[in-house]
């Protein structure tokens, strides 16, 4: 079911001919580890987050939102640079 999964990232790095042909054995293997931890990942993230609080959800939400922010200021350019 992964290779499968793995199997459309790829095929779309070929379209977009980020990947070469020759190149596809080694890619198809890197990207069927990373489905496997992604998926393994995800599971456990889902298990943890059914075991949580709702105050431990919140805070959570809120350290996202901050990390968000925190990004996205830090990330814009100032005035005088966007107009050179």
């Amino acid at each position: 079911m992964s290779a499968l999964i793995a199997v459309v990232p790829l095929g779309l790095c070929v379209m977009t001919r980020a990947v070469t042909l020759e190149d596809v054995p080694r890619h198809l293997g890197a990207i069927v580890r990373l489905t496997i931890l992604f998926i393994m990942l995800s599971g456990i993230i889902a298990k943890l987050w059914l075991t949580m609080t709702l105050g431990q959800h919140l805070g959570v939400l809120a350290l996202a939102i901050a990390i968000a922010f925190l990004l996205g200021t830090f990330r814009r350019a100032p005035r005088s640079a966007r107009r050179r």
